[in-house]
C-alpha cells in the first residue's frame, strides 16, 4: 500500500514539473512573441517618423553625379569609382527610380534608403538571437540602431542607399556562412550576396573581413580563405583595373590611428548619447563578453562567439581604413569635419556584441538586468532628437534648380552652363532642358517676377578669366550699359552693384561684383552699374 501511495505520488510530482515546464515554455514563447511584435512596431513607427523628418530634403551633392552625369547604359559610367566607391548597383538603382519619377518627387529615393536601413536593423536583432541574446535584449539594441540618429546621414539621404544596401547584404552573407560543415548552397548563395555588396559601396571590404574572420573562427583557413580570398581578389581586380582613379588621399599612420581611435570613442559616446554613458557602454562590453564567453570552450565558444566577434573586430577595421582617406582631412581642420556616416557603420558593427555582453550581465543578476537593458536604450531619445535637429530644408535649392531651365533667357544660354558652379559641378542647362522636355523635371512653384530676374542675372552673367577690355572709366554715379553675347564686363577695382535694367526702367535685384571678369553668356543685357555704398572708387572696364 506503502509503495503504491509512493508511486502515484512520484507521478503526480512528474506530472507537476511537466505542466510547470510546459507553462514555463508557452511564457518564453509568449515573451520572445512580444519582444518581437514591439520591435516590428518600432520599425513601422521609424518608417514613418524617418520620411516625415525628410519631408523637405532634395537632391543635393554627390546625387548628382549620379542623375547628371551617368547613364545606366554606359559601362563605364557603371563601373568608375564614385568617389573611392564601387557603386554600379546603387547607380543602377538611382536610374531606375530618374526614369520613373525623375525629380518630381524625392520620397521615393529616400524611401528605398530609409527601408534598407531598417533592414539593416532587422538583420542585426536575427545575429544577436542567433548569438542567444534574449528577446528584449536584442529588441532593445536593434532599436537603438533602427532609431540611431547621430547616424542620420546615412538615414535622411537617399544616395547612401549605397551603404545601406552593403550593410544589409554584408549581413545576410555573414549569417547564410555562419554554419558548421563543409561548402554548401548558404555559401553559394552568400558569396553571390558578398559580390553584391562589393558592387554598392567600399564598406563591403570590411564586411568581407568580418565574414573572413567568423568563418576562420567557426569552420578553419580553407573556408575562410575560400569566402574572404576569392571576393578580395574580384575586388583587387577592380581597383587595379579601374578604381585606383577614385582614391586620391592618404593620411600618415598617425593621423589614421588618431581617426579610428576619436571615432571609436566617439561612437560609443553616440549610442549611449548621455555624459558618461559611452563610458558605461565599454565596461559593459568588457564585463559582459567575460561572463557571456568565458566559461565556453571548443566549439561552443565557436559558435557563440564567431560572428558578434567577428562584427566588433569590423568596426576597429572599418574605422581604421576609413582613416587610411580621411584622416589627413579631420586632422586638419577645427573643429573636426562630421562623421555621421562613420559612426553609423561602426554602431552597427558593435552593437551585436553589446547585446550578448548585456544580456550576460542580465543572467547573472537579477538586479543587474535593468541597468544592463537600460544602458543599451537611454541614448534613444536623444539620437532621434540628433536626426530631428539634422532634417533638411532643401525647398530653396529646389526652387534655385528647378527654376533655372524655365526662365525666359535659358534657350539661349549654353548647354554646358553650370546653374550651380559653387557645389555642383555635374549638373548643366542641357541636362536640365533634356529633363524638362522629358516631363521628368516638373516646373517650380512660387516664380516671382523678382526671384526670375535675379536669377536670370545670375546666370546670363557668369564669371570669366578674358582679359580687361578698355576704355576704363571711373564709376562716379549710375550709368547703363548693354552687354551682348560674349562681351566682358571687368571691375579694375572697388566694388560695383549690378542690376538687370528692366523694361521702364525698373531695375532688378541687385548682385555685388568684387575686382574681376564677368562675360555676359547670352544678351543682350541692360546692365545698371552703380558705386557700391561706403566704398572707394570703382573703376570698371566694359
Amino acid at each position: 500500500m506503502t509503495h503504491e501511495r509512493a508511486e502515484v505520488e512520484a507521478g503526480a510530482a512528474r506530472e507537476s514539473t511537466r505542466l510547470s515546464s510546459g507553462s514555463n515554455d508557452i511564457a518564453r514563447l509568449n515573451a520572445r512573441r512580444v519582444a518581437l511584435s514591439t520591435f516590428v512596431g518600432v520599425e513601422a513607427a521609424s518608417f514613418v517618423l524617418f520620411l516625415r523628418l525628410g519631408r523637405f530634403a532634395w537632391f543635393s551633392g554627390d546625387e548628382w553625379d549620379v542623375l547628371a552625369s551617368r547613364t545606366a547604359w554606359d559601362l563605364g559610367d557603371l563601373f568608375r569609382p564614385h568617389n573611392e566607391h564601387w557603386s554600379t548597383l546603387p547607380i543602377l538603382a538611382f536610374r531606375l527610380l530618374w526614369s520613373l519619377v525623375g525629380l518630381r518627387t524625392y520620397v521615393p529615393y529616400l524611401a528605398v534608403t530609409v527601408t534598407l536601413h531598417l533592414i539593416v536593423a532587422a538583420l542585426l536583432r536575427a545575429v544577436m538571437r542567433r548569438a542567444h541574446a534574449g528577446p528584449w535584449v536584442s529588441t532593445a539594441a536593434a532599436t537603438t540602431f533602427a532609431l540611431f540618429g547621430s547616424g542620420f546621414y546615412n538615414i535622411e539621404y537617399a544616395w547612401q542607399m549605397a551603404w545601406g544596401a552593403t550593410l544589409a547584404l554584408g549581413l545576410g552573407y555573414l549569417m547564410l556562412v555562419d554554419h558548421a560543415g563543409a561548402f554548401d548552397r548558404r555559401d553559394a548563395i552568400g558569396l553571390a550576396m558578398g559580390l553584391a555588396a562589393l558592387m554598392c559601396s567600399g564598406v563591403a571590404t570590411t564586411m568581407i573581413i568580418v565574414v573572413g574572420v567568423a568563418v576562420l573562427i567557426r569552420r578553419g583557413w580553407r573556408a575562410a580563405l575560400l569566402h574572404a580570398g576569392s571576393l578580395g581578389a574580384v575586388y583587387m581586380l577592380w581597383l587595379v583595373a579601374i578604381g585606383h582613379s577614385g582614391y586620391l588621399r592618404r593620411a600618415s599612420i598617425g593621423e589614421t590611428l588618431r581617426f579610428t581611435a576619436r571615432e571609436l570613442s566617439a561612437t560609443f559616446g553616440a549610442i549611449g548619447h548621455l555624459p558618461g554613458v559611452g563610458a558605461a557602454l565599454v565596461v559593459l562590453l568588457v564585463v559582459g563578453l567575460a561572463l557571456a564567453w568565458g566559461p565556453l570552450r571548443g566549439a561552443a565558444l565557436r559558435e557563440r562567439a564567431a560572428v558578434p566577434a567577428a562584427l566588433l573586430f569590423g568596426a576597429i577595421v572599418f574605422l581604421f581604413l576609413t582613416g587610411i582617406g580621411r584622416g589627413h582631412d579631420f586632422s586638419r581642420v577645427t573643429p573636426p569635419l562630421p562623421a555621421s556616416r562613420y559612426r553609423y557603420v561602426a554602431a552597427a558593427l558593435m552593437l551585436p556584441a553589446l547585446a550578448v555582453a548585456a544580456d550576460a550581465l542580465g543572467r547573472r543578476s537579477k538586479v543587474l538586468a535593468p541597468i544592463a537593458l537600460s544602458i543599451l536604450v537611454i541614448g534613444v531619445p536623444g539620437n532621434v532628437r540628433v536626426v530631428a535637429d539634422n532634417a533638411t530644408d532643401l525647398r530653396t535649392y529646389k526652387q534655385f534648380i528647378l527654376s533655372s531651365p524655365r526662365l525666359p533667357i535659358s534657350p539661349a544660354l549654353p548647354r554646358s552652363l553650370r546653374p550651380d558652379r559653387f557645389g555642383n559641378p555635374w549638373l548643366t542647362m542641357g541636362w536640365l532642358r533634356d529633363g524638362v522636355a522629358s516631363g521628368r523635371i516638373p516646373e517650380p512653384s512660387g516664380l516671382t517676377p523678382t526671384y526670375v530676374e535675379s536669377r536670370t542675372l545670375d546666370l546670363a552673367l557668369q564669371p570669366a578669366s578674358s582679359a580687361t577690355e578698355r576704355p576704363c572709366v571711373g564709376l562716379l554715379k549710375p550709368v547703363v550699359r548693354v552687354l551682348a553675347t560674349g562681351q566682358v564686363l571687368t571691375v579694375k577695382s572697388g566694388s560695383i552693384v549690378v542690376a538687370l535694367e528692366l523694361r521702364g526702367g525698373a531695375p532688378s535685384p541687385t548682385r555685388l561684383l568684387h575686382p574681376g571678369n564677368q562675360v555676359a553668356v547670352a544678351g543682350p543685357l541692360r546692365l545698371r552699374l552703380s558705386p557700391a555704398p561706403a566704398n572707394e572708387a570703382a573703376v570698371v572696364c566694359a
